[in-house]
């Protein structure tokens, strides 16, 4: 069935017999060609519903059945990414769907195009800024409307289970560290992890390729955690401190919790920039294939009087606030694009330095793009 399975082995065929079955309603979509317009209204209806699929290359009839044969659409460069742009661009929160393209046997080289999309635990998915939610129904004659007020609110009342249990997996992280102020903390985790979305088995082997000294991921001190996931802390016996604390469990979330080196009160942006271009680096590999939006949530803790010094300049005034706070929401595979990573890193950057009284924007990302290339981050 086209709703769930697997897409890499996909053929006509297949396509041709669903066509046959299924006409437009709830969970299925035709549309006769790739319209950009189409795109975010079709994929929001369908995960603010039940799920379904979309099969771009196919006409209808006044029943809203498929016409036969099929003859799809030309093809050309660049389909798949036309449709991620657009989900990415128009959906809040983004949505990307899992897209096939297939070619239609002697149809002179036209293609149709599978799009499917999952239930969503994030909906609902407004377009048009924000301003509308779609959903589907079983109306022949306008089967995508706009939601009602309460269907709204049932979709927003089902989301906060999932936000609730991160906040919970992430406070229970926070308790089993030993580090102490003055700390950074780095958690990155699915915005609305719902399930596990990593195997034992996968994310102990990801765990083994990354291990080596002088990184978080240590296996030497690795603990089995009972919720599912693994942690490494180095401690310092004399302090009963760590100077370091990772975790990554089965659900995506990864904390990393490590010890400033500061020099009285000066806090160094060279490690503040470095530690969490290391955080994005390991979610990056740790949670590939998962497709996931995630937050990323960056603290300082114990910088109460602290100015921040980089290479070649230094702030002129010092925090007045115990624990400094940055937050950022993105597309997983947004941190693979090489001109994105820094960007992601030094929006971070910035909301921590205007804590730290350091505000010109140009500055911050200049600094932030060179410690990441020196350190050969990502």
């Amino acid at each position: 069935m086209l709703f769930s399975s697997p897409l890499h082995s996909l053929e006509f065929r297949q396509i041709e017999e669903f066509c046959r079955t299924w006409p437009e309603g709830v969970r299925v979509e035709y549309k006769r060609e790739l319209a950009a317009r189409h795109i975010p209204k079709v994929v929001s209806s369908l995960a603010n519903t039940v799920g379904g699929v979309w099969i771009i290359g196919v006409a209808t009839n006044v029943d809203n059945c498929p016409v036969f044969p099929i003859r799809g659409f030309p093809r050309e460069s660049g389909i798949e990414e036309r449709i991620t742009q657009a989900c990415y661009q128009n959906l809040y929160p983004p949505l990307l769907p899992e897209i096939k393209i297939i070619d239609v046997p002697g149809a002179g080289g036209n293609v149709v195009a599978l799009v499917q999309i999952l239930e969503s635990v994030e909906a609902p998915h407004a377009i048009e800024n924000s301003t509308k939610v779609y959903i589907r129904t079983n109306s022949t004659t306008e089967i995508i409307q706009l939601a009602e007020m309460d269907r709204i609110e049932y979709l927003l009342t089902r989301r906060q289970e999932p936000e609730q249990n991160r906040e919970k997996l992430i406070e229970d992280m926070r308790g089993r560290s030993c580090v102490g102020p003055p700390s950074i903390r780095i958690v990155v985790s699915p915005s609305y992890p719902w399930r596990s979305i990593l195997g034992e088995d996968v994310l102990l082997a990801r765990l083994n390729e990354l291990s080596h000294p002088g990184t978080y991921v240590n296996l030497r001190h690795f603990i089995r955690l009972v919720r599912g996931g693994f942690m490494s802390e180095e401690v310092h016996p004399l302090v009963d401190q760590a100077a370091y604390h990772f975790e990554v469990n089965l659900h995506g979330i990864i904390s990393c919790y490590v010890t400033l080196g500061m020099d009285g009160p000066r806090v160094f942006l060279d490690q503040i920039v470095s530690e969490i271009g290391r955080a994005l680096n390991l979610a990056r590999y740790l949670l590939k294939g998962t497709q996931a939006n995630i937050l990323v949530r960056v603290q300082l803790h114990g910088v109460k009087d602290s100015m921040i010094i980089a290479s070649g300049w230094q702030g002129n005034l010092r925090s007045v606030e115990e624990v400094v706070q940055a937050e950022d929401n993105l597309i997983l595979e947004s941190l693979d694009n090489a001109l994105l990573f820094p960007d992601h890193v030094a929006e971070l950057v910035r909301q921590l330095m205007w804590s730290l009284n350091v505000s010109n924007r140009e500055v911050i990302t200049q600094a932030t793009r060179a410690i990441l290339t020196r350190h050969r981050l990502p």
